[in-house]
């Protein structure tokens, strides 16, 4: 993919996001689009030979051609076009960064910001059971999260006091979560966590070159 986005791009694929959103708002009770929980869809944003593609539903699905999707995402049901315009800019900025990234140039890291937000997502939520009482509480109940990736690219998620980690190889990426953590709000740390991995490896593979 080159570095420079066609101009087309970002507003054809908001159009195409905005689309999924409104079919998804028509099978859906719209008092569970209202919570700002609601359902919604995976999205992978797939580009190959000068063209994108959006696919919806569980990335598992595409296993037969994962080289090609550079970016994958959340659609909720009844997004709107503002939020359509926000989800078509993160999903192609984060296409360039894995086509440039320096050990997956063919999108290999793993795992995709998708499936980190359901992780952050499902802690969040735990969160909140174990405790629910103090989502009403000022001090802002949460926990800390942290992303580790071996240079073979396989990863562990850790959860609580970071002094457990016994394990401190890899690339890293540390965040908090806010106990009932919404799904909008999971891809948010999700991207950010994944940022701080390619930020990590960019700038160990910088050592390394001047060493």
């Amino acid at each position: 993919m080159s570095r420079m986005i066609p101009e087309s791009w970002p507003s054809d694929l908001a159009e195409e996001i905005f689309k999924v959103g409104e079919h998804l708002a028509e099978l859906f009770n719209p008092q569970e689009i209202d919570r700002g929980d609601g359902p919604g869809t995976e999205c992978h944003l797939r580009i190959h030979r000068g063209s994108w593609n959006l696919l919806t539903g569980s990335l598992c699905y595409y296993d037969w051609d994962r080289e090609n999707i550079l970016a994958s995402g959340w659609i909720s049901a009844g997004c709107s076009m503002e939020e359509a315009a926000e989800i078509s800019k993160m999903l192609l900025e984060e296409a360039k960064e894995r086509e440039g990234g320096t050990i997956m140039k063919k999108a290999t890291l793993r795992p995709t910001c998708a499936e980190l937000a359901e992780e952050v997502y499902a802690y969040g939520q735990y969160l909140r059971e174990f405790n629910p009482a103090d989502i009403t509480e000022s001090d802002d109940p949460g926990g800390d999260i942290r992303l580790q990736v071996y240079k073979n690219e396989e990863y562990q998620i850790h959860t609580g006091d970071s002094s457990f980690d016994q394990d401190h190889r890899g690339y890293w990426g540390a965040a908090w979560v806010p106990a009932g953590i919404t799904r909008q709000k999971s891809r948010a740390v999700a991207r950010d966590l994944i940022k701080q991995v390619l930020d990590d490896i960019a700038m160990t593979a910088g050592r390394e070159e001047k060493s």
